[in-house]
């Protein structure tokens, strides 16, 4: 299927304009058909999303992100390749998706390379945290996916530890057409020989959520036993156990890289310098 495009001579920008920052999105208005949703969180310089979203004209794709320069670049590609199933809004990817994003419109949500925040005193701001899931989960229709990537081990693990305490998600494989398309910063961390750690996770489609009191003992326990940091309760997850071998493994190629190079084994997450370009 070949992706609707703009009438010859017709140069309409792909950037919407927020006149609200607390009322829903109107999707309706976004798009000249109503089609499913996908959305990607810090959209860098939308290589990846303008790639994908021509190869997908059955879906509707929306690019978030907070850096104006990014923006137009979407705005330019987008309109270069005459796609209308491609939309970007300029705004924070943590608040666009709690408080824009209309409840349960999209069926992937896309974060890749999001910032690492390295040093442990900034992980706070990280933007998969505990809390993440169940801003997820509001986001997505019943069988949506969260896709997720990243260089840094430290961050992964804390991603497969946050949905691992998540009960409304189960882990998926990325499909082999999606985890090719890639996006600016991972073609140059690939050259420089940086492997990408990747995870998806589906929202299970019968899902009840439990008690309010059982969930808020649910999360204490989780954060008492030290989700995220490979606690033996989430290594019997097998979703969990296998994307931790991937971290184990991306920790051995870092540590025989440096060995070779002269320098100290293993990753220090302070100084690491994949650090200094991420999309988010």
């Amino acid at each position: 299927m070949q992706p609707e495009t703009a009438p010859a001579g017709e140069c309409l920008s792909l950037i919407h304009p927020l006149t609200s920052i607390l009322d829903h999105v109107e999707l309706g208005k976004l798009f000249p058909a109503d089609l499913p949703l996908e959305v990607e969180l810090g959209s860098g310089d939308s290589t990846f999303l303008v790639e994908y979203a021509r190869r997908h004209a059955e879906h509707n794709f929306i690019g978030v992100e907070r850096l104006l320069g990014r923006i137009r670049k979407l705005d330019r590609k987008g309109r270069r390749a005459g796609l209308m199933n491609l939309r970007g809004l300029r705004i924070e990817s943590a608040y666009f998706l709690e408080y824009l994003l209309p409840p349960h419109s999209a069926v992937a949500v896309h974060i890749y390379f999001p910032d690492p925040w390295p040093k442990r005193k900034h992980r706070r701001h990280r933007l998969i945290n505990e809390r993440f899931p169940t801003v997820a989960q509001q986001a997505l229709a019943p069988g949506g996916t969260v896709y997720l990537r990243t260089d840094d081990a430290n961050y992964f693990e804390q991603m497969l530890g946050v949905f691992a305490a998540a009960p409304a998600f189960r882990p998926v494989d990325t499909p082999a057409e999606l985890s090719a398309e890639l996006t600016d910063f991972e073609k140059g961390f690939h050259a420089r020989g940086i492997k990408s750690l990747l995870a998806a996770y589906c929202l299970i489609t019968d899902y009840s959520p439990p008690h309010l009191a059982s969930n808020i003992n649910d999360r204490a326990a989780a954060a008492a036993t030290g989700v995220g940091r490979g606690t033996p309760a989430l290594k019997t997850d097998p979703g969990f156990a296998a994307a931790s071998d991937q971290v184990q493994q991306h920790r051995n190629d870092a540590d025989d890289e440096r060995a070779q190079e002269g320098g100290p084994e293993g990753i220090d997450c302070e100084e690491s310098p994949q650090q200094k370009a991420h999309e988010v």
